[in-house]
């Protein structure tokens, strides 16, 4: 990206980029959310209506600018801390990648170290911060393998973070070595949480998938920070930086996938719930095979909203010892018990997840 500049044309645009952080702009959306695969029309008129400036006509490039569509390359946010790129191709954003203000006029030297690749940019509007998804780009290694010299590719790692919970690439650097110390080998994703009970934030670092037929399986750990919650470093724990985290505490999460209603789903299966169990209860529900409890009474809003719940993607599954289960469904913090039994899911009552 960055050897496609030739030049600057005006050793005055810094002064011209940097008033414009005085001139706010009214936006129409509190979230907005400008993401790899996005239409080039639709992303360009978010940007322009959320203060984007589209500074491509500063730069000198060596390619021509007709090749990125109807969507600038490179792009100043008055109201935010960012300077983005945007590549298309065929009116699609294929790449963009991502710098601070200070870091895009620190020079071009600069600028070579501290670009993100990433994959979403969300603008805050009322709080005028931004998050973004950044794609460490993989790493290339010379490993031997049977006495033979072989190149092997490190997967690139996403980050996704929460509200108020935004790591530095220093940071991100620390939490990735804690957690190949804790045993994860290939680490594939960082993501950052909130607690809603206790209050505090958290990082959960997943490694790579492993697939076997319809069978998939990754390891995670629950990483956590001094200064983000009142948990007590154990003796156990291992620490880098601010940073710790219990080896011990290192899980497995097991997805099955299924067909469902015409689409492809994944279902955790937690608890150690068989592949078999699950795929009957998924095919039950698919094949609309479940009933309610006997009883309907007037104004019964439980039995409403398990009929409102059923029409949704089931994401999760856990079998209980006592022959009851719970069904959990995508997109929503509501689960159902139920009984299998002779093919079919019989429900019994609902669970509000509260965090």
């Amino acid at each position: 990206m960055l050897g496609h500049i030739k030049t600057l044309r005006s050793k005055h645009w810094r002064l011209l980029l940097l008033a414009l952080l005085f001139s706010p702009l009214a936006v129409l959306a509190d979230q907005v959310l400008i993401k790899v695969g996005m239409d080039t029309a639709t992303a360009a008129q978010l940007l322009v209506r959320n203060g984007g400036w589209d500074m491509t006509d500063t730069m000198e490039l060596i390619e021509p600018k007709g090749r990125w569509l109807d969507v600038g390359l490179y792009w100043w946010f008055r109201d935010f801390d960012a300077v983005i790129t945007v590549t298309a191709v065929q009116r699609k954003i294929t790449q963009m990648t991502f710098w601070s203000k200070a870091d895009f006029v620190e020079g071009k030297v600069h600028r070579a170290k501290t670009e993100h690749k990433i994959s979403t940019i969300t603008l805050d509007t009322k709080s005028k911060k931004i998050r973004v998804s950044i794609i460490d780009p993989p790493v290339m290694r010379l490993v031997n393998k049977g006495g033979q010299r072989q190149i092997e590719k490190t997967p690139a790692i996403q980050t996704i973070f929460g509200d108020d919970a935004e790591l530095t690439s220093q940071e991100v650097s620390d939490v990735l070595s804690l957690a190949r110390q804790c045993g994860i080998r290939k680490p594939a994703e960082v993501r950052t949480f909130h607690y809603i009970i206790q209050g505090g934030a958290g990082v959960t670092v997943k490694g790579v998938e492993r697939i076997q037929g319809a069978n998939i399986t990754f390891d995670a750990i629950t990483i956590r920070n001094t200064g983000w919650s009142e948990d007590t470093l154990s003796g156990e724990a291992k620490r880098v930086g601010s940073f710790w985290a219990e080896p011990d505490q290192l899980y497995i999460t097991h997805i099955r996938l299924h067909t469902f209603r015409g689409e492809k789903i994944r279902v955790e299966l937690e608890d150690d719930t068989p592949a078999e169990f699950a795929d009957q209860v998924i095919s039950a529900m698919a094949a609309r095979k479940y009933r309610f409890p006997d009883e309907k009474r007037a104004f019964d809003f439980v039995r409403q909203e398990m009929e409102e719940l059923v029409q949704l993607k089931p994401n999760g599954l856990s079998k209980w010892v006592d022959g009851k289960a719970v069904l959990h469904f995508q997109g929503i913090p509501t689960e159902l018990t139920f009984r299998f039994e002779h093919g079919e899911v019989i429900f019994e009552s609902i669970i509000r997840v509260v965090g």
